[in-house]
């Protein structure tokens, strides 16, 4: 059956140019369906920009077909599904095998479609399954997607999924979502009222920052790091106040420092990246590798960091 499906790569026509030859998408989609380096392959139609047609010529196999190589298939819709691919994603939304229903979340969400299939999975047995709906839906930023997130929120059992939820749901404001998530800093579960504590910085609620501020001030190292997080992707004028006497000198804990100026860094603070840079350079041992870790999620590449010593006037 495997060989059948795979001799339909070579007859179905491309739908779209890409960087790619036709050739070099239809021996991407093949390894796929053969199972053969697919990691590989998928970077391949990332790299050519073609991860959409090679969608097209996998349309078969994610209609049916062996469940190994479904699941092959499906990495490929996770990643690169668009809306045309809507009859193949909703195949494996129905599909029992959790990897699939994974996938599909993933793959509805990458196509921008708010589909009744998609809210669906937030009430799927699988947590995993409900985790990646929410993320999916949280990325459409809808207020109706964020309110359907919320709701869903409100009965969820697994306190990782929950904390997802309260995330997603903050992503495009809608009436009465500032009031739900402040009620949710008194839920029974810490991970619950530090994840709606998060949600409400990014919309720079005063109640959310006033639990970071707290946090930040704590004398627990764990509190800290939470404050610290709870102000990822908050703008920078709300969160620079409680994050940039975190970098001030002296500085005794890289581990609490070298997140925050990340976090200022993303939130486009130059003075942070620098800040980063520089004690990079100077630091030893393990003071280096929060550091390092930063400049790493930043992608912060050689070249950058040594732009940066030289205009500082400090050779690298």
């Amino acid at each position: 059956m495997t060989h059948l499906l795979a001799l339909l790569l070579l007859v179905l026509p491309l739908t779209a140019a890409a960087k790619g030859s036709p050739e070099e998408v239809r021996a991407a989609a093949q390894d796929i369906v053969a199972g053969k380096g697919v990691s590989a392959a998928l970077s391949r139609l990332d790299f050519l920009g073609a991860g959409g047609q090679a969608c097209d010529l996998l349309v078969p196999h994610a209609l049916g077909g062996e469940t190994k190589v479904r699941r092959n298939v499906a990495e490929a819709f996770a990643r690169f599904a668009e809306r045309r691919h809507l009859e193949a994603l909703l195949a494996l939304v129905q599909d029992p095998d959790v990897s699939l229903r994974v996938a599909a979340a993933k793959g509805l969400g990458h196509a921008k479609l708010d589909h009744p299939g998609l809210r669906g999975l937030l009430q799927d047995k699988a947590s995993g399954v409900r985790r990646e709906a929410a993320r999916a839906l949280g990325g459409l930023k809808s207020p109706a997607a964020g309110k359907a997130v919320l709701d869903a929120a409100d009965v969820e059992a697994e306190p990782e999924v929950r904390e997802v939820m309260l995330l997603a749901a903050a992503t495009a404001p809608f009436p009465g979502l500032v009031g739900r998530l402040e009620r949710a800093l008194g839920h029974l579960s810490e991970s619950t009222r530090t994840a709606a504590a998060h949600a409400l910085c990014q919309l720079g609620a005063p109640s959310g920052l006033a639990v970071a501020k707290e946090k930040l001030g704590s004398q627990s190292r764990y509190d800290r790091r939470d404050g610290v997080m709870m102000l990822e992707g908050v703008p920078l004028k709300a969160a620079g106040p409680l994050l940039a006497p975190l970098l001030q000198v002296p500085v005794q804990d890289m581990a609490l420092s070298a997140p925050a100026a990340r976090v200022l860094a993303q939130a486009g603070d130059r003075g942070a990246l620098e800040w980063l840079v520089v004690q990079a350079n100077d630091a030893r041992g393990a003071a280096a590798g929060p550091l390092l870790d930063a400049l790493e999620a930043l992608k912060v590449t050689d070249e950058d960091r040594q732009r940066i010593l030289l205009g500082k006037l400090i050779l690298p």
